[in-house]
């Protein structure tokens, strides 16, 4: 009897800072789905932006912590209807409130989880990485610069898959004698015209807005959204 192996088609969905997200990212990525026949979903983190959290410089006029709260959790809402079931990377931006309790010395029984605080639906998870079909997913902090994904990749000696480094995407390969891995970044689809990512804006690198995919955990494919 033959054995037919389930195949898996991974969507990867770059670091979105909610409510600063690129305007039309999210149909983009319901686009892609339906393309390519996705099955699974990776958020690879920075979710939401936290701006108003941030240890640096605030923007005078922008949102009070609690209203880009409102606005984000209203954008979260759209990514949920339209994708019941995401497996998140926590980020760190999606990290920056844990990082002003653990500041404020605010013990973690005291606090909501990633799941309550966003009234996320019982498909969506949190967690620093995940694993599917032998590739390692994490947001990436910590990295940076050209072939980021690729240094982890060769240091896992194992294919894996990073945002966070908003101005690089695409896939970097190495083969030694024994191995063949590759390491994939997704860039990033904040909005660079917000006020968000001001503290980018005298950079002459701007991110790269697109969506991952992965077939069978071997065929790594990177798709910009058309701007």
């Amino acid at each position: 009897m033959n054995i037919v192996k389930k195949r898996n088609t991974v969507l990867i969905i770059a670091d979105r800072h909610s409510p600063f997200t690129k305007e039309g990212y999210l149909q983009h990525c319901i686009d892609i789905r339906k393309e390519y026949k996705c099955n699974k979903f990776i958020d690879i983190g920075d979710e939401t932006d936290n701006c108003a959290l941030s240890d640096y410089e605030k923007d005078p006029d922008g949102l009070s912590a609690g209203n880009e709260y409102i606005a984000a959790l209203k954008d979260m809402q759209k990514w949920y209807k339209a994708f019941p079931k995401v497996d998140v990377c926590i980020g760190n931006h999606s990290a920056r409130i844990f990082r002003k309790s653990r500041s404020a010395g605010i013990p973690k029984q005291m606090l909501k989880s990633y799941e309550e605080i966003w009234k996320a639906p019982k498909g969506w998870n949190w967690a620093e990485s995940w694993e599917i079909d032998d590739v390692h997913y994490t947001h990436g902090t910590g990295l940076s610069g050209q072939g980021s994904a690729l240094k982890l990749a060769l240091q896992y000696r194992q294919n894996c898959v990073i945002g966070h480094v908003h101005s690089v995407a695409g896939i970097n390969y190495s083969a030694s004698k024994k191995d063949l891995v590759w390491g994939m970044n997704v860039g990033g689809a904040i909005d660079d015209s917000t006020y968000a990512a001001a503290y980018a804006k005298d950079q002459i690198k701007k991110s790269i807005v697109g969506t991952g995919v992965v077939v069978d955990g071997i065929l790594p494919i990177y798709l910009p959204m058309k701007l």
